[in-house]
This record gives structure tokens, sequence and C-alpha cells, in this order.
């Protein structure tokens, strides 16, 4: 199996963090989008194991949480249509403090 140099997956990464689309990262990097698509699948996979080992008994008394797709919203349906399903939304959760109490 050919792997990717180190450098090309941080590139590939960065794009990918920065907004870029897979298909735009193909065309900037010449990585084929199926073999951006596994790197992704990997990455969030050790990013699970390392958030499943660390975050583990929070103090947490409010939690904030926020739905982040993958994609803008509107083109969600044609997604769902082309796949089947739709795809993978991020949770992001934020362990935040309780208001402070106000001064009457």
């Amino acid at each position: 199996m050919n792997k990717l140099k180190p450098e090309l997956q941080v590139t590939v990464l960065n794009a990918l963090v920065e907004g870029a689309s897979i298909r735009s990262v193909e065309r900037m990097t010449g990585v084929h989008r199926d073999t951006i698509t596994r790197l992704l699948v990997r990455v969030g996979e050790r990013c699970e194991t390392i958030l499943d080992e660390t975050m583990r008994d929070l103090s947490c008394k409010r939690l904030e949480v926020d739905e982040l797709p993958p994609c803008a919203p509107s083109i969600l349906p044609a997604i769902r249509l082309k796949l089947g399903h739709y795809p993978l939304i991020n949770y992001d959760g934020i362990c935040r403090r309780p208001p402070a109490p106000s001064l009457k």
C-alpha cells in the first residue's frame, strides 16, 4: 500500500482545516479524493481515541453543544440523495462556567 509523505499529509489537512473542499485539495495537491477521504477518516478515528481516553470525569456544570455540518447546509439534501444518507455531522461541546449572579 502506498502512503503519503507526512509533509503532504500535513498540507492536505491544513487545506481542509482552512475550509478548502476535498476536490479543491485534490486539484491543489494532486492527491486523489479517495485518499484524502481515507486520511480524514484515519485522523478522525485517532482524534476519537484520544478524546475518549483523555476527556473523563469532567466537572462541567453547564455544557454548551453545537453541531457543525461538514458542508454548507443548503447542499445537505443533494448529498443525501447522492449518498443515500446525510454526511457525518460534528458535534462540539464546550464546558462553560455558570453565569455570574446578577446584582439587584
